[in-house]
């Protein structure tokens, strides 16, 4: 729904309120410095200008901010990378939702948490998103074993929003596919911020529980993509 009413032109920014009759100011609620239009919105005003930087997309902003409507735009967003599409996806919707906010009286939501929230909800979009696991024949992929003198650590997590409650847990293998006594565990976590924080403690806890076993070698294997990227990132 949100996609198409920002193809639409007809989400309510004020200046579309004013373009309606609706007696309103048409200055942004963010910045308060310029009209709130479609282009400033998404891709002008500092705020938003902050966070197209901090993901590394500000060359894809800047070619978005010359679009004449949001049609125009979402052309622009189905010729990107599919990954690259859920994450503008994503930050679009979650920055009106900000935006929002703003505009009800609320704080201004800060660059950080903004991405914060981004990156859970894209998080959550690539897990719904991920094709289910087997090969062409119908066949389920079967766990593969380490090699020679090495272990596998697999990890995962789940988190509810509501509670912001989560659960962590691991497993830990040999070569052979044998479970190593003491090689398992899991736990509760009272305050999670985000799935990707209790994967990330899920990941803690398997490595921290692989070097008091003296374990030289450790594959680490895990669904959570955003992580695993991180992991193996500079």
């Amino acid at each position: 729904m949100f996609l198409w009413r920002f193809a639409h032109n007809s989400l309510p920014n004020r200046v579309n309120l004013k373009r309606r009759k609706v007696n309103t100011e048409s200055s942004c609620p963010i910045c308060k410095r310029f009209d709130e239009d479609y282009g400033h919105l998404f891709f002008k005003c500092k705020t938003v200008k902050a966070w197209w930087q901090v993901m590394g997309l500000d060359h894809i902003r800047n070619e978005m901010a010359s679009c004449q409507s949001g049609r125009e735009v979402m052309q622009q967003v189905w010729k990107l990378e599919p990954g690259v599409q859920t994450k503008i996806i994503t930050f679009l919707w979650r920055w009106w939702t900000a935006r929002n906010k703003a505009n009800s009286g609320e704080r201004v939501i800060t660059v950080g948490e903004l991405c914060h929230s981004v990156e859970y909800h894209y998080h959550n979009f690539q897990k719904l998103t991920k094709p289910e696991r087997g090969n062409a024949m119908g066949g389920t992929v079967k766990w593969k074993p380490p090699v020679h003198e090495t272990y596998k650590l697999n990890i995962d997590a789940s988190f509810l929003a509501s509670s912001g409650k989560g659960w962590w847990g691991f497993v830990v293998r040999d070569q052979d596919g044998q479970f190593l006594e003491e090689g398992g565990g899991g736990g509760h976590i009272f305050r999670t911020s985000s799935a990707l924080h209790a994967e990330a403690i899920a990941v803690w806890q398997g490595l921290e529980r692989a070097a008091a076993l003296g374990m030289p070698r450790v594959v680490l294997e895990t669904d959570a993509t955003i992580l695993g990227k991180v992991l193996s990132s500079t």
